[in-house]
């Protein structure tokens, strides 16, 4: 049996370990919408299947990458309705002033586990951005689910 002290101090534990966990970022870094290369071209790093089966899952990988060494991959967001996925790629991106970051392009490989329940045309869309200070934009594509 726990003693009701140490649960107390079990309790307080975990709620400041989950509330220190409200942020992906440090108070310097921001979660940005992933710059996708050639996004919008017949070349843009959006890897869609062409078929898939219903019920069963599959991977939509897409490519971000950063002029900025200072950069890391973020989390990468799906959200389903009907026979629509929408899957958004976010990076975190330092903005420290006077911190010194390469210009390296850094490429990071965001992967998004996608299932649709029923035969037809699944859509996929993909919301990035061509370029930093660019406007989200969108990328559709369309899988034929047997």
């Amino acid at each position: 049996m726990i003693p009701a002290r140490f649960a107390s101090l079990m309790v307080l534990g975990l709620a400041v370990f989950a509330s220190a966990c409200d942020s992906l970022t440090a108070p310097d870094e921001r979660r940005k919408v992933g710059i996708i290369p050639e996004l919008g071209t017949e070349q843009e790093m959006i890897d869609v299947p062409a078929t898939a089966e219903a019920g069963e899952a599959f991977t939509v990988t897409i490519t971000t990458t950063w002029h900025n060494g200072c950069a890391r991959v973020g989390d990468t967001r799906v959200e389903a309705q009907g026979s629509t996925v929408t899957i958004t790629p976010f990076d975190i991106i330092n903005e420290r002033e006077g911190i010194m970051c390469t210009a390296a392009v850094q490429t990071f490989t965001h992967a998004a586990t996608v299932t649709f329940s029923e035969p037809g045309v699944g859509r996929v869309v993909v919301h990035g951005r061509a370029a930093d200070e660019d406007v989200v934009r969108t990328s559709e594509h369309e899988v034929v689910v047997n």
